[in-house]
């Protein structure tokens, strides 16, 4: 199992598990599901998280989050009250080649790279501009000869006097 791919079953266990728990017992939470997908909404809250092969963005997920040209979306999660916005995607492309694309796009859009860890294979770049802030793990996936991205989105909250 490759480093993205045990991170994003954590993300998204951890991620299902915190809305599934909050609502337990409730009405306050949906769930969708098909052969290929699970879609998990707290209507309370709206935290959602959606995964599956080929998984729809949202219309209203952050429009600054990098979407790779091409690829599969496997995850979405959005937790509003968090300020929290996540997003995994796989391409056909190497290491190197989605890097240079995330670059490109995090440059355009007006994010600073604050840093960069990893090799070759997997690499972790975060990107700030203001409050909002990217963690963005590429990495390639050796068993199924792909790559994925993982991007997550953070914001802190102006602060209330």
């Amino acid at each position: 199992m490759s480093f993205l791919s045990f991170h994003v079953r954590v993300m998204t266990i951890a991620a299902a598990s915190l809305i599934l728990l909050s609502g337990c017992g409730t009405d306050r939470v949906s769930v969708r599901s098909d052969d290929n997908h699970v879609a998990v909404r707290d209507r309370a809250t709206g935290a959602a998280l959606a995964v599956g092969e080929q998984v729809t963005i949202p219309a209203d997920f952050p429009v600054d989050i990098h979407r790779y040209p091409g690829a599969t979306t496997e995850l979405v999660t959005s937790s509003s009250e968090e300020h929290t916005h996540a997003l995994s995607q796989v391409t056909s492309d190497d290491v190197t080649t989605a890097k240079a694309s995330v670059e490109r796009s995090m440059v355009a859009s007006g994010f600073q790279r604050t840093s960069e860890f990893g090799d070759p294979s997997a690499t972790i770049l975060i990107y700030e501009k203001g409050m909002v802030r990217f963690q963005i793990n590429i990495a390639h996936d050796a068993r199924k000869n792909n790559t994925n991205l993982l991007i997550v989105r953070t914001e802190t909250p102006p602060a209330t006097p």
